[in-house]
């Protein structure tokens, strides 16, 4: 029996949703915009922030990959960083590369002649300037800087005063193009990316430097599905049904896009390209357990109970449609006390399993709400 098999590390640093596509189409609005951004900030030597907001899955991992190749074609320096470095200047010392052999002359060497005889040198810490702004002030190109999963900066709260106020420093710095030369903040992340900035004090945005990632577009959706079929799986003859038959599944919804399009790779693979109703059957087959795969991930750190609750409130909203996230806290207060469900509905919001956006919540992926549904929802007394 046919069965897909096991994904090797390097082909799971090709999913959309932890790396770079293995397949991009689409996205020419937001490409747009970037591009604009990056000729504007070259022209006047200063830049902005610029933010892809996105349910789990939907590309945004992707898409900030394509946004580095564009700009690193420009000359631009690329440097990910994790949303510690905006605060702490070791971290985004070293994001920015400034521990690689051409910046030695960063360093202090104290070399002792005991030392040497012994063959031992001592290099103290690098020179640093005093915070993360002062960091990013030393790299003379322009930069972009590259921040994946920027919801986590809704943490910031927790910070001391002095902290908060360096990453606030530099956010501003950034977003209102005062660093002296061209920087970029490239950040995406999940509903809560857009909140958590304007806590570090980016309250006002614009809609060029905005984006709310949804689905590919069905002409996009189309073109990454048909290369799974024919450049990866070889396909042999007009792949136009299986491409309908994927796409009906998908939705436009690129981790599923990879699911069902891995499984129809394997399946013509093994099968010299050959296309049948029987293979295709197959492949929906197993895209689908890929599916609900996903879906078991966002939720595994929910034990079976909470999942009935939430799936009990959502049962009556109807699929993609908005709903009020107090109804799910205050339910999970009624089973569970008011302190846990606080930190359920954080959890919930963390792995995606609802998202938000202009401050109503709804379940992103429309398969996912009818999934909780039909598998945990059960009638109340």
């Amino acid at each position: 029996m046919f069965k897909p098999r096991s994904s090797t590390s390097k082909e799971l640093s090709a999913t959309f949703d932890r790396g770079p596509a293995k397949y991009f189409h689409g996205r020419g609005d937001v490409f747009e915009k970037f591009d604009e951004l990056t000729r504007k900030s070259e022209q006047v030597k200063g830049g902005s922030t610029f933010i892809i907001q996105g349910a789990p899955g939907v590309g945004k991992t992707a898409l900030l990959y394509e946004c580095e190749k564009r700009a690193e074609k420009n000359g631009w320096h690329i440097a990910r960083i994790k949303s510690g470095a905006l605060w702490d200047k070791e971290k985004m010392f070293r994001a920015l590369g400034f521990w690689s052999l051409p910046q030695l002359k960063e360093l202090s060497l104290e070399i002792s002649l005991p030392q040497l005889v012994k063959g031992r040198v001592s290099i103290s810490k690098p020179i640093r300037a005093e915070t993360s702004h002062g960091s990013v002030e030393k790299r003379k190109e322009p930069l972009l800087l590259v921040l994946d999963e920027a919801q986590r900066l809704s943490k910031s709260a927790g910070l001391s005063s002095d902290r908060f106020h360096d990453a606030c420093d530099l956010l501003e710095s950034i977003h209102n193009g005062e660093m002296g030369k061209s920087v970029i903040l490239l950040a995406a992340g999940l509903g809560g990316t857009r909140p958590a900035f304007r806590k570090l004090g980016i309250s006002r945005m614009s809609k060029r430097c905005f984006v709310e990632l949804g689905p590919l577009e069905k002409e996009a959706e189309r073109a990454v599905i048909r290369d799974f079929i024919v450049i990866d799986g070889g396909a042999k003859g007009d792949p136009s049904e299986w491409i309908e038959a994927i796409a009906n599944r998908t939705h436009g919804w690129p981790e599923h896009i990879v699911s069902y399009g891995e499984a129809a790779k394997d399946l013509l693979r093994k099968n010299h390209g050959k296309m049948s109703a029987e293979g295709l059957s197959v492949v929906l087959k197993y895209g689908r357990t890929g599916q609900i795969d996903y879906y078991k991930g966002r939720v595994e750190e929910l034990r079976k109970k909470h999942r009935v609750c939430i799936a009990n409130v959502i049962k009556d909203i109807p699929v993609g449609a908005p709903f009020d996230i107090d109804i799910i806290e205050d339910t999970l207060a009624e089973h569970f006390g008011g302190s846990e469900a606080k930190k359920l509905v954080d959890l919930i919001n963390e792995k995606g399993v609802v998202d938000q956006r202009d401050g109503e919540h709804f379940v992103p992926i429309p398969s996912m709400h009818t999934w909780l549904v039909e598998n945990y929802a059960i009638e109340r007394e």
